[in-house]
């Protein structure tokens, strides 16, 4: 599953409760925010520090098992840069950050059940 992230910098809580208002999205907390808009699922990320418009898109990836994930997670930081080691946290059983060679940034993580 994909799920995009944007990052809306001191807006995010102000953007879902917009979202939800405004274009009937449904919204789900599994230690992350998740709308679903349109069919679509995203989630909007509410960091403190400004990031330019490019910066802004993280793709969230979210996989069936720890195995998958640390395929797919060792796939993209071939060339790439780890920024966050695949970890344990109290959301999943693992997850990682990696920035691609091409800049895209990507979170892999076993899907919450």
């Amino acid at each position: 599953m994909l799920i995009p992230a944007i990052n809306l910098p001191k807006r995010g809580s102000e953007a879902i409760e917009f979202y939800k208002t405004t274009l009937g999205a449904e919204v789900v907390d599994i230690g992350m925010t998740i709308l679903t808009l349109f069919g679509a699922k995203f989630s909007i990320e509410d960091d403190e520090e400004e990031v330019g418009i490019n910066d802004g898109l993280i793709m969230n990836v979210f996989l069936a098992n720890e195995e998958e994930v640390t395929t797919v997670f060792n796939k993209l930081a071939e060339k790439g840069q780890v920024t966050i080691p695949l970890k344990p946290d109290h959301w999943t059983s693992l997850w990682g950050f990696v920035v691609d060679h091409f800049g895209v940034r990507w979170c892999i993580a076993v899907e919450h059940e």
